[in-house]
């Protein structure tokens, strides 16, 4: 371990009691991850104040709630005692900023590949949350199976997130009128609640739409959209969480190559490493220290009492005495 190592693992220590003296050595010892900090501060702060100024109320508040991102950042760090190298930091920041682009900036509509580009780091970001998470339990791992298993875990905790974040974007859909899924205009679908009788076996094949018109309910034409029929989210939500899948799967074959081929490098840049204490090892070293059964434990009894009774045994001399 070098020195500023060292540095970091007494503070985190002491993180608990001493948070603004842990931030202060974490800053000292990692400049460079610091400046990358200030530099999304100043987007999100600067995106907020804009927002304000121009009256969109959202997008003020959410911009200036990402801020929140970064001390907590800090505060997990301490807590977890883990230390984040700055290009998963990097990486980190730029998918949180990516979100006030794309649905504050309007990012999502001008380059719509951008969502998907998001929804793809969303499997790398949250495998290596998941990873982090286990090795609170299990401590860094140290063979083969320990990693695996942890590498395993980050993957399904990664798709377990894109399911909720899908849930909680149709939360916001039903609850707050948000729409937070990405509708697009397609010309054709299929369904079975058009055919005779509704039969699932049966769906009916539209195709070659050109526009849609709405109608309300006394024949006014309410709205006229062009280029075909507007469906509500469905693909996005698919796809969204079809990109998660086919990145964590992509990011757990490149990390397991990087176990066996390159001796661990890119684990290093991109997963934090744990400072904590090692649950195995402590466990391993108790059972050590314990009898393995129960006639050891009387062995070692009666050798314990034998040795009392000698060092208690009288001298020569103090009998003469």
């Amino acid at each position: 371990m070098n020195n500023d190592e060292e540095v970091f693992e007494s503070t985190a220590v002491k993180s608990k009691k001493a948070p603004f003296k842990y931030l202060a050595n974490r800053i000292k010892t990692a400049p460079v991850l610091f400046a990358v900090m200030i530099v999304f501060a100043a987007f999100f702060i600067g995106s907020g104040i804009y927002f304000a100024i121009i009256g969109q109320s959202r997008n003020c508040t959410m911009s200036f709630a990402f801020t929140l991102i970064i001390p907590a950042f800090y505060v997990i760090e301490g807590l977890l005692r883990i230390k984040t190298s700055v290009v998963f930091a990097i990486i980190l920041m730029f998918f949180s900023a990516g979100t006030i682009m794309g649905a504050c900036y309007d990012v999502y509509t001008y380059v719509p590949v951008f969502d998907t580009v998001l929804h793809g780091l969303w499997g790398i970001v949250f495998t290596v949350m998941g990873f982090v998470i286990i090795k609170e339990f299990l401590g860094e791992p140290k063979g083969v199976k320990a990693y695996f298993a942890c590498l395993f875990f980050g993957f399904m905790f990664s798709l377990g997130t894109a399911l909720l974040w899908e849930l909680f974007e149709y939360l916001g859909y039903i609850v707050g009128g948000y729409d937070m899924e990405e509708d697009q205009i397609i010309t054709e679908f299929y369904s079975y609640w058009l055919s005779e009788g509704h039969l699932h076996i049966e769906p009916v094949h539209i195709e070659g739409i050109a526009y849609t018109v709405l109608y309300n309910a006394e024949g006014a034409e309410i709205l006229r959209i062009e280029g075909g029929y507007l469906e509500l989210g469905l693909i996005d939500t698919i796809m969204d969480m079809a990109w998660c899948f086919f990145c964590s799967v992509f990011f757990f074959v490149i990390m397991a190559l990087d176990n066996k081929l390159l001796k661990g490098t890119l684990y290093k840049w991109l997963v934090p490493a744990y400072y904590g204490k090692q649950p195995a090892e402590t466990a391993s070293a108790t059972e050590e220290e314990l009898p393995k059964t129960v006639d050891e434990a009387v062995s070692t009894a009666e050798e314990s009492v034998t040795e009392d009774a000698v060092e208690e045994e009288p001298s020569g001399e103090d009998v003469k005495k």
